[in-house]
């Protein structure tokens, strides 16, 4: 009697331990506690304008996030940025979180869907580029941006990426060779489609 409750007891044993690995496996593989993404700017996908007249469009752009207990994101990166009149660098800093938005299955590959709501400052230095009207310019912007970041695991440690950012917020520009600050017309925006690789 006792070698059967033995015998029961470790195939009990035997059978709840891969399920239980399985699980666990599964919880780590649908939303990692921390994940880093590498994400790519491409020409004309991004905008960051004060209004009227100031900012423009991305030509090229280069940012890293970093996400820790699933949840809090920070994000920094350099993009160069082009209007007819301006063309320069901008150094953007974001922070924030990134609550996720649906449940996928627990198995293989997935799409994971996040909402991030982060509040970023843009600094860029532009220099004249056509306009008799534009010398340097140095443009500083705090914005709040969300929109939607989706990504793609596969069944190793990394996914693809893409992401939809738009931001509003409020913007300072200086004129560099006049020495000084250029009225404000109005609120800045920003809007951005980036591609990148994820990794956990």
């Amino acid at each position: 009697m006792q070698n059967s409750i033995r015998l029961s007891v470790l195939v009990l044993l035997a059978t709840a331990a891969p399920a239980g690995a399985e699980a666990s496996s599964a919880g780590i593989d649908f939303d990692p506690s921390t994940a880093t993404t590498v994400h790519v700017q491409l020409p004309a996908s991004g905008l960051l304008l004060r209004m009227p007249a100031d900012g423009g469009m991305s030509l090229l752009g280069l940012s890293v996030s970093q996400r820790f207990v699933r949840l809090v994101e920070v994000e920094a990166g350099v993009e160069e940025t082009w209007n007819p009149c301006v063309r320069g660098w901008q150094w953007i800093v974001r922070a924030g979180v990134a609550p996720s938005l649906m449940r996928a299955r627990p198995e293989g590959t997935h799409w994971n869907l996040r909402l991030p709501v982060l509040i970023g400052f843009h600094d860029l230095s532009a220099s004249g580029d056509g306009c008799d009207s534009y010398d340097a310019r140095h443009l500083r912007a705090l914005m709040v941006t969300s929109g939607l970041d989706a990504t793609y695991w596969t069944r190793s440690r990394w996914g693809f990426d893409v992401r939809l950012l738009l931001g509003i917020g409020k913007g300072w520009v200086r004129d560099e060779v006049r020495d000084e600050s250029i009225p404000d017309g109005g609120r800045s925006f920003e809007a951005g489609l980036t591609f990148g690789v994820a990794f956990r």
